[in-house]
């Protein structure tokens, strides 16, 4: 009886809450990863950003891991196509401030954003919804067993051998079913 009404919320936390309400939630009930967060965006300022959903997108090196700390998302360079011009890749012009925000809907006409970034961004916004649920244990309880899955090669060797997936690990499950995922 419980799950119906918690994912009909959930639901309307993904798609309806305002910005200022998801920014208020994640520098006060979320603060911890939120700083932890903004030092990131700070260091990484001179990089290319723009905003997917509520969230903060910063493109970091090629790569790298993707990272959600409170609002701010960090995603790999990777992800973003070649766009013919030396192998460099095609990743949005302007800043978070200036460039309107990348929803589900209409993502279409930006031939930067490919399934798999789309996948990416839905997963990694997923965590930020965590956040905002967990608040200050979000670093205990889903980023440190998230960064342990992903870079301690004893706890990742079934999802590097393939016989499991990355995404099944509950901390992952949980993230792409809040930002919408559906993984087989």
């Amino acid at each position: 009886m419980l799950s119906r009404p918690v994912s009909i919320t959930i639901g309307r936390m993904k798609k309806e809450m305002p910005l200022f309400l998801y920014r208020l939630i994640q520098f006060t009930w979320g603060l911890p990863q939120t700083l932890a967060g903004l030092f990131l965006y700070l260091y990484f300022y001179k990089n290319k950003h723009f905003r997917y959903r509520n969230a903060i997108i910063t493109v970091w090196s090629d790569g790298a891991d993707c990272l959600s700390l409170g609002p701010f998302v960090f995603i790999s360079g990777s992800f973003f196509p070649k766009d013919g011009r030396a192998g460099t890749r095609f990743i949005p012009e302007g800043t978070v401030f200036f460039r309107e925000s990348c929803e589900d809907t209409g993502e279409d006409a930006r031939p930067w954003m490919t399934p798999a970034l789309k996948r990416i961004l839905r997963h990694e916004y997923g965590h930020s919804i965590q956040s905002m649920i967990l608040g200050p244990v979000y670093l205990v309880a889903v980023g440190l067993p998230s960064i342990l899955w992903c870079r301690v090669p004893a706890l990742g060797h079934s999802w590097r051998s393939g016989k499991r997936s990355y995404y099944s690990f509950i901390t992952e499950r949980s993230a792409d079913r809040f930002g919408g995922n559906r993984r087989e």
